[in-house]
């Protein structure tokens, strides 16, 4: 538990006015973009069902963490979006290289690399 809450006081220094939620949104991109290929990346539409959470909710927290949360506020840039080209209305999440720094960084504090 200990280790836990280290890591998470790790993630509070890098985004001190996280909600809890969004942290579930970046881990379930850590966890389920990490299964596929760069080829097939995960939609937010499938992200939303497997971290149980509607998509309304997962696509906001995808702003949040991405680069531009609104027009007046930076995201942290842990993740990135793209389109896909078969159906322009959905998009893929990916980790950043930052996005992949904090990550590690998280897993190696709980002893989980």
């Amino acid at each position: 538990m200990t280790r836990l809450l280290s890591g998470l006081h790790k993630l509070r220094d890098e985004a001190p006015d996280m909600p809890i939620a969004v942290l579930v949104t970046f881990f379930g991109i850590g966890e389920y973009a990490a299964e596929r290929s760069e080829q097939d990346p995960i939609s937010i539409r499938e992200l939303a069902e497997k971290i149980g959470l509607p998509y309304s909710s997962t696509s906001r927290h995808i702003r949040y963490l991405g680069d531009m949360f609104s027009p007046d506020k930076r995201g942290l840039g842990w993740i990135d979006t793209d389109i896909v080209q078969q159906d322009r209305r959905q998009k893929t999440a990916f980790l950043t290289p930052k996005g992949k720094r904090v990550l590690s960084t998280f897993k190696a504090t709980v002893g989980l690399e």
